[in-house]
């Protein structure tokens, strides 16, 4: 959701996927690049010499880099503090559009914004297609990006600044310690671990005595769980990547355990970085999101997966500046559940403004938190997924439904039951007629009903089943209510049905139905002895129902079969 206003430059995005600048602290990647006046320069080269290294990536056709450039301030910089200065900084001019010609730089196209080399006293390197790594490697998502490299080749970006300001950043690059000094730099490893975390650091030789070996240990709460022993060759500022293995706990850290002359940055606290050790919860959870101005633009929305990957909830947050609130109680199995965020944008949460994100459950346990939300959880991406884990309660069971019924005598009605096992012990009934789809009941047990078959849905918060069973007809003459059928014939019957039926109470209506519950034909029957002809020609042959009700309640059911 976070908006940076582009112009060519949206192109070159979209086929990196890259949406935000290189994070500050990360390892800048050595190149090695031959300058307009083909002089070649690396990186590395320069920042072992002690200097700290300033890169403007701009375009030709960029305005603000063009204000920033005549501004001056890169070139007294450059004057004041480089090799014709105190020879503590280089600069760079990195033009970053592949397609930018030297007319371009030169000022004598109309892809420029004027003349650049003139009045320009440091390198100027034109990066060409195929040379474009570099873009990718520094993650440039717009024009001017300008990063300050420290000797310890670590990245910083920035910006726009003035020359007091490169100087104090230059001023700060933390110098490297006397002696043997190995550093855990950053964390590399696996992410959204609901039980074993595959554990990798990036370690930097902060010290002047090249390192050979690195010793760790691997705790959980305290006590070591794992160590490893890393063996190769770091000089001074140099990192490697180091894979220390899987493994489970829930307060992980690791610790180098050589003697050195800096213990500042021997131990990585990995239950304090969000997103890498799943949360654990009891499952009443509660979602509290206040959006940015861009949610409805970007179709912001979440849901939550169960330990195999199903969806049990999904929710819409694309309102813009709007609060929303959501509480679910998760009643499955024990394991590890995902929240996954999702955008048309690519940073997966609200990220402006005062746009936020706050999932907890009832014990107070935070699943995520984040203000803006540039960060937080898993890595920013358009899909950003953070887990949970859900533990304390019963494993789910399935329910298992048993159902029964009573028959319909010459006196009574018939009733229907089930009975419920497994689940989660809080049901929801509700029985439906098959052959009309009315509602008959929405208790474990119901009575008074006329013959036929009957279907039950029980959910208990987490699945629905449903189970049928008949009401069988034991009637000979029935007597219901002042209401008694004697003969319906022929049954079965191809042309006439008749049927008898004595009425002392009311009129009522006595219908044809077919097995989805559509009346095919209908009489009515007026208090009293009635002989009622139905003329079934031209209904198809099957199973139908006559049923005697009063508009409101049907009182008798009878079977009926037609047979050409």
């Amino acid at each position: 959701m976070k908006r940076i206003l582009l112009t060519v430059l949206a192109l070159f995005i979209a086929s990196t996927s890259v949406f935000a600048q290189l994070p500050n602290g990360s390892v800048a990647a050595d190149w090695t690049f031959t300058d307009i006046n083909g002089t070649e320069w690396n990186l590395y080269s320069l920042l072992d010499q002690g200097k700290t290294v300033i890169i403007d990536v701009s375009a030709t056709w960029c305005g603000p880099c063009w204000a920033y450039r005549n501004t001056g301030t890169l070139e007294e910089l450059y004057n004041e503090h480089g090799p014709d200065g105190d020879n503590t900084l280089m600069v760079f001019f990195i033009e970053g559009d592949v397609t930018t010609t030297q007319a371009d730089l030169e000022g004598k196209t109309g892809a420029t914004q004027g003349d650049w080399i003139t009045g320009t006293p440091f390198p100027i390197i034109d990066i060409q297609k195929g040379k474009d790594q570099f873009m990718l490697d520094y993650e440039i998502a717009y024009f001017p990006t300008i990063y300050g490299i420290c000797p310890n080749r670590l990245v910083t970006e920035v910006g726009q600044a003035q020359v007091a300001d490169f100087v104090d950043f230059a001023t700060n690059c933390p110098q490297p310690s006397t002696g043997y000094d190995p550093s855990i730099l950053k964390y590399t490893g696996s992410y959204g671990a609901c039980e074993s975390v595959d554990i990798s650091v990036v370690v930097q030789n902060n010290g002047t005595e090249d390192i050979k070996e690195v010793n760790f240990d691997i705790l959980d709460g305290g006590n070591v769980i794992g160590n490893y022993k890393w063996t190769g060759n770091l000089v001074k500022f140099a990192t490697a990547d180091v894979n220390l293995g899987s493994f489970s706990g829930k307060k992980l850290m690791v610790k180098i355990t050589d003697t050195n002359v800096n213990t500042d940055n021997d131990v990585l606290d990995l239950s304090a970085i969000p997103g890498l050790l799943a949360v654990e919860s009891n499952g009443k959870i509660k979602v509290t999101v206040t959006t940015d101005q861009y949610a409805q633009e970007d179709n912001t929305r979440f849901k939550i997966l169960d330990p195999d990957g199903k969806e049990l909830y999904s929710e819409k947050v694309n309102k813009n500046n709007t609060d929303y609130e959501f509480e679910y109680d998760i009643k499955s199995v024990e394991g590890c559940y995902k929240m996954v965020w999702e955008d048309a944008y690519g940073d997966g949460l609200p990220s402006a403004m005062n746009a936020s994100v706050l999932v907890e459950d009832s014990d107070g346990n935070i699943i995520m938190d984040c203000f803006h939300c540039e960060s937080g959880g898993a890595k920013v991406s358009s899909i950003l997924e953070v887990p949970f884990k859900v533990t304390g309660g019963s494993v789910y069971v399935p329910m298992d439904l048993q159902v029964s019924s009573t028959p319909q005598t010459d006196t009574d009605l018939g009733t229907v039951s089930v009975v419920v096992t497994n689940g989660t012990g809080s049901y929801t009934y509700d029985w439906v007629y098959k052959a009309t789809s009315q509602t008959v009941g929405t208790t474990a047990t119901v009575s008074n009903l006329p013959y036929g078959t009957y279907v039950v849905s029980v959910s208990d918060g987490v699945e629905t089943k449903t189970a049928e069973t008949e009401v069988a007809n034991h009637v000979g003459i029935v007597t219901l209510n002042g209401i008694s059928i004697g003969d319906v014939y022929p049954n079965p019957t191809n042309k006439t049905l008749n049927i008898n039926i004595n009425n002392s109470n009311e009129t009522l209506f006595v219908n044809i139905l077919d097995l989805a519950g559509k009346t095919v034909a209908t009489q009515t029957a007026n208090p009293g002895n009635n002989n009622l002809k139905f003329d079934v020609t031209n209904l198809p042959n099957g199973t139908y129902y006559c049923a005697v009700t009063n508009g409101q309640q049907t009182f008798v059911t009878q079977k009926i079969t037609i047979l050409h």
